[in-house]
């Protein structure tokens, strides 16, 4: 499986535009980018994308639409997975710490009341 991680920068920018369109044309990926580079290299990164098996296309009515090889959700698991693992050795109460610590006093009561039902609907799983 492929890995974001591994991607230079400006292809990480141009996945996350495609992640927010589910299928983006070369247009939709430049109107998303912070002082997007000429349109010929944003279709150079996304073919070269495609190359490397991160982004799947189609034609229709003439222009090319992308699609990411791999769901949105499957790529943050994966990359949860290996920020849990390098940077916080596997502690899951650490990342969670971590977290509320960045939020500090962004959350709301209704974020308390789904990551307490997150952790209930987990330890049910678990049993």
């Amino acid at each position: 499986m492929t890995r974001l991680e591994t991607l230079a920068p400006r292809e990480r920018q141009v996945m996350e535009a495609v992640y927010r369109f589910d299928e983006a044309s070369v247009n939709d990926v430049l109107g998303t980018i912070a002082d997007p580079p000429t349109y010929s290299t944003v279709r150079a990164i996304m073919n070269t994308l495609t190359e490397k098996g991160y982004l799947k296309f189609r034609q229709e009515k003439g222009r090319y639409l992308y699609r990411p090889v791999v769901p949105k959700n499957k790529t943050q698991e994966n990359l949860v997975r290996n920020m849990v693992n390098t940077i916080f050795a596997g502690n899951i109460t650490e990342v969670v710490a971590a977290v509320l610590d960045v939020a500090g006093n962004d959350l709301s009561e209704s974020d308390y009341v789904r990551l307490r039902k997150l952790i209930n609907d987990s330890r049910k799983r678990r049993q």
